[in-house]
């Protein structure tokens, strides 16, 4: 079967990844500060939309202005492109329940978008109590019930879906709280709305990089999400080089080598170098 494929837009990646990120697949740039996630995410969604592919890239860490101002030092001017090619979406991290994936769906629609950055999964799990995430009304349905489809349906003409996320500090008014928050256990694992965002991710229609951070053993901070996603990218440092590195460690539906690969930073920004062990 042939997999759809969408480029990454890094000179020389795409040959050894067989074309490019399975489309609609959850890609995980996983590394410590410094080591090149935000500029290879910029240059995903500058390189697509140069082939009219649109692109949403959703910030809980930097504003619009510094994003477009750190792509320009590579040559990628976001504003040139044009409207309706890029939309950079600021996410408010001071807001109480805050509606996170009708913010995300949104931008999509706006510019038809085909790729997503969500920036980042770490800054997500930081502010996770201010935060909703979509679940499925099920209202306690037995999974054996021969009209279970129809019964769903029907359900979901009323409710187009609940919110579930963890609550508040004692004491915030009632009317802040979600209803599913009312009826929910209190103790919603933070990993767990991890779980709950990468699933809804894949059903966005788009081809996602989601940027997190690692601990010092290239592991993320949240223990989960490397599990959660369809491919891994880790970044790091080669200290004997002096050169930052990249390795894709896993790609479901693509032959991959697992070698660290040195990168470097140019003025048109990262672009693979020779292979290291």
């Amino acid at each position: 079967m042939v997999i759809a494929r969408v480029s990454s837009g890094i000179p020389g990646l795409d040959k050894l990844i067989e074309g490019g990120f399975p489309k609609c697949s959850n890609t995980l740039l996983l590394g410590s500060p410094g080591t090149g996630k935000t500029i290879f995410a910029l240059q995903y969604l500058f390189e697509g939309a140069k082939k009219k592919e649109n692109g949403v890239y959703i910030s809980l860490e930097s504003t619009s202005a510094e994003l477009k101002s750190q792509a320009m030092e590579f040559g990628m001017d976001f504003d040139k492109l044009g409207d309706g090619k890029v939309l950079f979406v600021e996410v408010p991290l001071d807001r109480v329940s805050w509606n996170l994936f009708d913010q995300i769906r949104d931008a999509i629609k706006d510019v038809n978008a085909s790729r997503l950055v969500f920036d980042s999964l770490q800054a997500f799990n930081s502010n996770i109590d201010m935060f909703s995430i979509p679940v499925t009304f099920f209202g306690g349905l037995a999974l054996s019930d021969p009209n279970i489809d129809e019964e769903i349906l029907k359900r979901k003409q009323d409710v187009k879906y609940k919110y579930e996320r963890t609550p508040v500090s004692e004491g915030t008014d009632d009317n802040q709280l979600s209803l599913s928050t009312k009826n929910w256990s209190s103790q919603v694992s933070h990993q767990r709305l991890t779980y709950l965002l990468l699933r809804q991710m894949k059903n966005l229609d788009t081809t996602n990089l989601i940027a997190t951070y690692s601990n010092g053993d290239l592991k993320s901070l949240d223990e989960v999400s490397e599990y959660a996603v369809d491919g891994l990218i880790k970044f790091g440092i080669n200290d004997m080089l002096g050169t930052r590195t990249l390795r894709v460690e896993k790609m479901r539906q693509t032959k991959h080598p697992l070698n660290k690969l040195n990168v470097q930073i140019g003025a048109s920004g990262i672009e693979l170098m020779q292979k290291t062990d």
